[in-house]
């Protein structure tokens, strides 16, 4: 008799042990069960956050749950990354981050209170940033990267570049623009690029790299001259300025990807139905448009992909806070 007993037991026990996990695939499958929280690690109104709010808008419809907003800016992202590395239940707190606020940090800061490998679950890429190199009309002659570079050498002082503040990538790319050519080059961080944009315009700047939607009403109306974009193909609505591999500088081609990441720890379920959203979204045309209307380009979320370009673009970045001396202990 006690032998007839085993098998029911065991098969009790393992239907025991396996409740748990069929719930967490079950409570996954229900995702969301709850409003959903993206944190964008920027002041409100700029273009990660226009787009953000857009992408939250057509969640919310989809998925059924308010998927709000938040801005939590400071320290180049480290305080919105944080947030989010600390949120549980994992998934209900998404970070919305480019690749210098993801990939710079531990390379620029002595310590940073969480690790991107350990702390984070990708979702996926959702859009990148081109970002076009261009000069004030009234203070620099150049109307091309050939007459830039020539004109540059010439000058007995260093060239002042601004950027959008330290270890971002307007800083970083244009530390390797000055590098790459021989050029003394003179940094000059602002905090934001409609600030660069002014001291352009005032000629306290002779040169920077920096987004193209910040520029473009410059260069529109010929207070700026545009040289190159940074992406690998020309910008759509700037089809005469050239690509920089076009201009001899392909080791200058890079864009500012944009990544969601939530917390360590969320079902691969609702990671996978998460991520199958935001894809769906991102391949509509209309929002493509309204994406590329924001100066992005759209990207098809998928988790892989983000795990590979950070693993990938990891070391790249690195050498380039090195090369600028972006340190910030």
């Amino acid at each position: 008799m006690a032998h007839d007993l085993i098998a029911p037991r065991r098969a009790l026990l393992g239907g025991l042990l396996a409740a748990p996990a069929v719930l967490s695939v079950a409570r996954a499958q229900d995702y969301p069960d709850r409003p959903v929280r993206f944190v964008v690690p920027n002041p409100p109104g700029g273009a990660s956050d226009i787009l953000t709010r857009l992408l939250a808008r057509e969640l919310q419809e989809r998925l059924g749950q308010p998927f709000t907003v938040e801005n939590r800016s400071g320290s180049n992202g480290i305080i919105g990354l944080d947030n989010v590395a600390k949120s549980q239940p994992a998934g209900y707190s998404l970070i919305v981050a480019t690749v210098s606020q993801l990939l710079c940090n531990p390379f620029v800061y002595r310590s940073i209170p969480y690790d991107l490998d350990r702390d984070f679950t990708p979702i996926g890429l959702v859009w990148e940033y081109y970002n076009l190199a261009a000069v004030p009309s009234r203070a620099v002659p150049a109307r091309n990267m050939a007459e830039f570079i020539a004109w540059a050498k010439a000058q007995r002082e260093p060239i002042p570049y601004g950027s959008n503040g330290i270890a971002t990538s307007p800083h970083l790319l244009g530390a390797l623009f000055m590098e790459q050519n021989g050029l003394d080059g003179l940094h000059v961080p602002f905090r934001g690029a409609a600030e660069t944009a002014q001291a352009m315009l005032r000629g306290d700047l002779r040169f920077t790299i920096t987004d193209v939607a910040s520029l473009s009403a410059y260069v529109r109306s010929g207070d700026f001259a545009p040289l190159a974009v940074t992406g690998g193909t020309r910008w759509p609505t700037l089809p005469e300025v050239p690509t920089m591999a076009e201009v001899g500088m392909p080791q200058l081609e890079a864009t500012v990807w944009t990544g969601v990441l939530a917390s360590a720890g969320m079902p691969q379920a609702a990671v996978t139905k998460l991520s199958g959203a935001m894809h769906a979204i991102l391949s509509e045309p209309d929002f493509q448009q309204r994406v590329r209307t924001a100066g992005a380009n759209p990207l098809l979320p998928d988790p892989e992909a983000l795990k590979r370009k950070i693993a990938d673009e990891r070391p790249r970045w690195g050498r380039m806070v090195q090369l600028a001396n972006a340190r910030l202990d």
